[in-house]
């Protein structure tokens, strides 16, 4: 209970740092934000370190309120540091002479158009995975496997595998928050062949990163069992769910050209129709005693290239993209 409080006012300076960094992103000054997260997270990490060894923390009650109490330290440190920042940087601009803009109501309307799908679209994707990660243990115990067999194959696939084979969806996670901004301008100021260009270039970039990632997995499973998690028993479980990597790391950027686009509302009917499709797949394949706990790899394989049909359909109303085998 004490945790919780003092990890209460983190939430509030998580939201309102969220804004400020929305700001420097449209701004595409994404510097300044990665500078200071940076910053935020190496304050926290030696305050977790420092207050376990000042206070002698052997109790793990008291040793997660130290690095809850550290996260909320960080957080203030970074909203602070994000509002100076942001003060310095917007008094450089100058409204132009005869320059009105919106009223207060018509600002958070036009906020709430954008944000309300995606919020809802968060939402109902929590509630789905939930209620994937209550189905799976089922399915398995269906199959003949122990209630704790199933949770090892799940902790194994679903936790070590995907965590390891998805690493450099980082790269692809930067590169969307670049991506957003940049569309959206082009969009705006109606320069097709630029927004084309990008559009076609960062599908590339995710294929090749996707391609890349699925051929080291494929070599070396056992390396990366070791290196991550010092476990020799994830090879298979890493081979199967690199298959997937290239349709993934594509599907994933689909989604963020559709949120430059302006398409937050397809970007929910999308995910839930990719959402429902994994529940359903997963429920049908898990239960098969062959498959097993293969088919969370099956259904992300899948649901990926459902991803990457139904979002292009959408991408290619909005402008042409062309690719070539030879490229």
């Amino acid at each position: 209970t004490f945790s919780l409080m003092i990890i209460s006012p983190a939430i509030i300076f998580v939201a309102l740092s969220s804004i400020l960094k929305g700001y420097f992103y449209a701004a595409s000054k994404v510097t300044t934000p990665a500078v200071i997260d940076i910053f935020e997270k190496t304050v926290r990490i030696s305050a977790v370190i420092a207050i376990i060894n000042i206070l002698v923390l052997k109790d793990i009650q008291k040793t997660v309120t130290a690095v809850y109490a550290a996260l909320s330290l960080g957080e203030i440190i970074s909203f602070i540091l994000l509002y100076i920042s942001y003060k310095k940087q917007s008094s450089i601009y100058k409204s132009p002479p005869g320059f009105k803009s919106e009223n207060k109501i018509q600002l958070f309307f036009n906020i709430f158009i954008v944000s309300f799908p995606l919020c809802v679209n968060a939402f109902l994707s929590t509630a789905i995975g939930t209620a994937s990660t209550l189905i799976i243990p089922e399915r398995l115990l269906h199959c003949g496997f122990s209630h704790a067999e199933s949770l090892s194959m799940i902790g194994k696939f679903g936790s070590m595998a995907i965590n390891i084979v998805l690493f450099p969806m980082v790269i692809i996670t930067s590169m969307s928050i670049v991506l957003i901004p940049d569309l959206s301008q082009n969009l705006a100021s109606r320069n097709f062949y630029s927004l084309e260009k990008r559009i076609k270039s960062v599908i590339k970039i995710s294929l090749l990163i996707g391609i890349s990632t699925m051929f080291i997995c494929l070599s070396i499973p056992y390396n990366l069992g070791m290196l991550f998690y010092k476990r020799n028993d994830l090879s298979e479980y890493i081979r199967f769910s690199a298959l997937s990597l290239p349709f993934l790391y594509v599907a994933s950027t689909t989604f963020s050209i559709l949120s430059g686009l302006g398409k937050q509302k397809q970007i929910l009917i999308n995910s839930i129709i990719v959402s429902v499709e994994e529940l359903i797949i997963q429920y049908i394949l898990t239960g098969i005693p062959k498959i097993n706990i293969f088919g969370i790899g099956i259904s992300l394989m899948i649901t990926s290239i459902t991803s990457i049909i139904i979002n292009m359909k959408e991408i290619l109303k909005k402008c042409y993209v062309h690719f070539s085998v030879y490229e």
